[in-house]
């Protein structure tokens, strides 16, 4: 299967804080209507001037860094984990502490056992703060040869 271009389009808008004074916000995926993507994965990464976007499309995002520079997410389940995983066909609820200086990764999983890594998209994000924030990722170029998504978990 040759690089395929997919149109992934996240829109991210921060709801507001509560008292915990995290972040929230929705992410909604536009344009992806590839039957091989099974799922896709939200990891952020700090330090956004460090990363290399070109190179972390390359490969597992889990493997370019240490588990210290993922930022902890909350999804629909309420646990605060290093990753959130949900389906192209819908979105999800996300919540983080406000912060400045991310990298957004968005990797795209296949069905099988183990499922795997697809491709990826690695945007910059300035700052997530309380009140309305958008940010458009930029696409994911689907390839064969990705990798297995064992070793590009980050949640583990």
């Amino acid at each position: 299967m040759s690089p395929r271009r997919c149109a992934l389009t996240c829109l991210l808008a921060v709801l507001g804080c509560d008292g915990d004074g995290a972040a929230r916000f929705e992410m909604g995926v536009a344009g992806l209507s590839l039957a091989d993507v099974n799922e896709l994965q939200l990891s952020v990464v700090t330090d956004r001037k460090t990363v290399d976007c070109a190179a972390v499309t390359e490969g597992c995002v889990k493997d370019q860094f240490p588990a210290s520079r993922f930022v902890e997410l909350t999804g629909p389940g309420g646990a605060a984990q290093k990753a959130v995983r949900f389906s192209p066909d819908g979105g999800v609820a996300v919540s983080m502490s406000p912060g400045r200086d991310f990298a957004f990764v968005i990797e795209a999983l296949g069905a099988g056992s183990p499922p795997q890594l697809l491709g990826s998209s690695c945007t910059y994000v300035e700052a997530v703060s309380a009140g309305s924030n958008r940010v458009s990722a930029n696409p994911i170029f689907l390839k064969s040869d990705a990798g297995a998504l064992s070793s590009c978990d980050p949640r583990q």
